[in-house]
């Protein structure tokens, strides 16, 4: 995630925070860089984009060939059967004290933010009618960075989310093979 962050902040323009269609924009057109070899970065706010030539060789290995807006929270589960789901929504300040990055409900002392949240969600636990994602923030953040997120909380607060594909090693693309028109006057 500190990649895509660091991504969207070299093209967004704006000061803090960006917007889930950047994420989606910067995997097109950079790729992601596996967490593991994301060593030495650090999370910030607004973190420099100072990856090595190697790193970028490697994040363009997986890139994603195309992207799509999702328009209801309900739509996330069918879409995570294609990939994982950029998910925006609305956020408070308890999500700073929330355990172990499980989301809940605000209630009338918190304070909602001036901008939208995006993370990634990578699964849906149907027990806890909830969505597993990976936030930007760091492993010191939630469950090693991971967290929770209710239907019911997307059913007040979404945004929007984006589906994508990955186009792994592009370079290996199927060959096609060549096919003799016998019949010209169709």
């Amino acid at each position: 995630p500190r990649f895509i962050h660091a991504g969207c902040k070299k093209y967004d323009g704006m000061e803090y925070g960006s917007a889930g269609i950047w994420s989606m924009r910067v995997s097109k057109l950079l790729g992601v860089l596996p967490e593991k070899d994301e060593h030495n970065h650090t999370i910030s706010d607004n973190p420099n984009f100072d990856y090595s030539l190697q790193q970028l060789v490697l994040a363009r290995k997986f890139r994603i060939n195309y992207y799509e807006r999702i328009r209801s929270p309900e739509a996330i589960k069918i879409a995570l059967k294609h990939g994982p789901v950029i998910l925006e929504f609305d956020f408070f300040d308890s999500i700073h004290s929330d355990v172990d990055g499980v989301l809940t409900l605000p209630d009338e002392e918190n304070t909602k933010s001036d901008c939208a949240h995006s993370v990634m969600v990578y699964g849906y636990d149907k027990e806890a009618n909830s969505f597993n994602f990976i936030n930007s923030w760091g492993i010191e953040w939630g469950n090693r960075g991971h967290g929770k997120i209710s239907l019911e909380y997307l059913s007040k607060y979404f945004v929007t989310a984006f589906v994508s594909s990955p186009s792994f090693y592009t370079s290996r693309l199927l060959k096609r093979k060549k096919v003799k028109i016998v019949n010209k006057n169709w």
